[in-house]
């Protein structure tokens, strides 16, 4: 491959019609059609794909029987990597490399959740996903069942260092709610009211309430990575301009990673940012909009703070000033991220940052040259930075 090939860009995007849970499609049709979608959106033959990058689990078909269903003419590398809403980017660094390194031409990552599925997996141990057993098994007798645990804990740290209360959890998801009120393919687009979210019988966990989880939806997306130029619409193709990987600086298992660790104010997510920032040659602040990992209202607001999209503390603020809109000062999740569209593991982020740098999203932030892109503060976990391309 010849160095002018060495750039890695998403090419394609594409995937199915968002529906709540219980859509009764199928996961192998759902993974199948954003496929071909994201082919067809990089304008490349599916037979030219050579790569392919998934999750060891998503409850849809395995990298070879895709390759095999697109008729993919030679599948030189194909790999599943492990864990939750912390590989969301993870698959776009490991595809890059396929592609920097000469090993592939063509790589196609995707991402396919069935609601009822997914929630029904993350309430018991998986001797599919052992990562999760490691840590859920010995955490259930504490009480600890699931990730809405492990952010209350977070949420808890946060909190007796800094200004952050249910009432910023409220404000916070009704931002969401406001973005994806613009989005057609939104779940979620009503306000919630304040004598609902305050009512005690909606409290899950901690400072949670039901309103304060992601949505819940029959989903699949995929990317097609390529060197720059290969696809047939090179004007629309968006650079990976910088993106990591990290497990933080005291590795451990999922669920017990910060809670059990003295390694704070450092994270697997400030390894990542620092990273990132180093390779894109950028700071912070030229950060135009953010897609970032929102399983719940605080996700993402701990997330904004740790890729110093604002100072520490100042976040209670930012909400209060809806600064994340997505014609506001600071855009996050102008889609309404997954709180509002439905759970991807955070895979779907990529995508509304890919339409923004190419100015065809649906709540378009004006401009938009570099976007933010990142999976959650609990390791392992992963982020890039995307830069529209220069004509």
């Amino acid at each position: 491959m010849s160095s002018a090939l060495k750039q890695a860009v998403i090419a394609g995007i594409g995937e199915v019609p968002l529906t709540a849970d219980g859509s009764g499609r199928s996961p192998d049709y759902m993974t199948y059609g954003a496929a071909l979608a994201a082919c067809n959106d990089a304008g490349i033959d599916p037979r030219d794909i050579d790569g392919v990058v998934k999750y060891t689990y998503d409850g849809s078909m395995s990298a070879m029987t895709l390759a095999a269903t697109l008729g993919t003419a030679e599948l030189a590398c194909a790999i599943e990597v492990p864990s939750g809403g912390g590989s969301s980017v993870a698959l776009v660094d490991v595809a890059r490399a396929f592609v920097e390194s000469g090993r592939a031409r063509a790589v196609i990552c995707f991402r396919t959740l069935t609601g009822q599925e997914w929630l029904k997996q993350m309430s018991m141990g998986d001797p599919l996903r052992p990562y999760y057993l490691d840590g859920v098994n010995y955490m259930r007798a504490s009480g600890w069942t699931g990730y809405l645990h492990m952010f209350a804990s977070i949420y808890e740290e946060y909190a007796a260092r800094y200004p952050m209360s249910r009432e910023t959890l409220f404000q916070s998801l009704n931002l969401m709610r406001a973005n994806a009120a613009l989005n057609p393919e939104s779940i979620f687009k009503n306000p919630v009211g304040r004598d609902e979210y305050f009512d005690p019988d909606v409290r899950t966990v901690g400072p949670f309430t039901s309103f304060d989880e992601y949505a819940s939806s029959d989903l699949s997306c995929a990317v097609v990575v390529t060197a720059a130029g290969v696809s047939s619409n090179p004007d629309r193709e968006v650079e990976i301009a910088a993106s990591a990987q990290s497990h933080g600086p005291d590795p451990r298992t999922w669920f017990d990673l910060r809670p059990t660790s003295n390694s704070w104010p450092e994270s697997p997510s400030s390894f990542v940012a620092n990273q990132l920032y180093a390779e894109a040659g950028i700071g912070p602040d030229q950060i135009d909009v953010a897609a970032v990992y929102d399983c719940t209202s605080f996700t993402y607001l701990d997330l904004v703070e740790t890729f110093g999209l604002c100072e520490r503390g100042e976040v209670a603020d930012l909400v209060a000033d809806k600064a994340f809109l997505s014609d506001g000062r600071r855009p996050v999740n102008p889609h309404g991220g997954d709180l509002t569209c439905g759970y991807s593991a955070g895979f779907r982020h990529v995508l509304e940052a890919v339409r923004q740098l190419r100015g065809e999203a649906t709540n378009q932030v004006d401009n938009a040259e570099h976007a933010l892109v990142t999976a959650p503060q609990i390791g392992p976990t992963s982020g890039a930075i995307l830069r529209r391309r220069s004509n």
